[in-house]
């Protein structure tokens, strides 16, 4: 698993690339561009941040984004793009798991993101050993073995 590195404390500049789901080649369609500038444009009214560079390719696109001064929401910000096209059954399963949780789709997303994207660092096994109290030597403990040990995996 990937250790990304981030600075909070805004006016950060970001590289991100988005891949469309199972690289579907729409995104130099004629009717998806303006609902793509259109989610920016609307994005950017509550969210601001510079588009510094942008490559539009037919199934991806590269960006390089640099937030305001005292802003490090970008995680917010990429969460505030309307998502399109995406697959009938993940838009079923999102509305089913929202309807368990008494939510709307959009809240659910929303919680789904900020679970992936903000969860705590997992710790490494050695982290795991080194937390764990010491109790003594080997020598420390009194073996006991009984007459006969039976063959367990028979």
């Amino acid at each position: 698993m990937s250790d990304y590195r981030r600075l909070y404390t805004g006016g950060n500049i970001y590289f991100f690339t988005v891949v469309m789901h199972r690289r579907q080649k729409i995104l130099c369609n004629d009717d998806l561009r303006p609902v793509l500038r259109e989610a920016i444009t609307t994005t950017r009214k509550t969210h601001p941040f510079d588009i510094d560079a942008w490559v539009l390719m037919s199934d991806h696109l590269h960006c390089i984004w640099t937030m305001p001064e005292g802003d490090n929401n970008f995680v917010i910000v990429m969460a505030s793009l309307v998502v399109r096209d995406i697959d009938a059954d993940v838009v079923k399963a999102l509305k089913a798991r929202a309807g368990l949780h008494g939510v709307s789709a959009e809240a659910e997303h929303r919680k789904i993101l900020e679970s992936v994207l903000l969860r705590p660092k997992k710790k490494s096994f050695t982290e795991v050993l080194l937390t764990m109290p010491n109790v003594g030597d080997d020598l420390d403990f009194k073996r006991e073995q009984a007459g006969s040990i039976e063959n367990v995996f028979d």
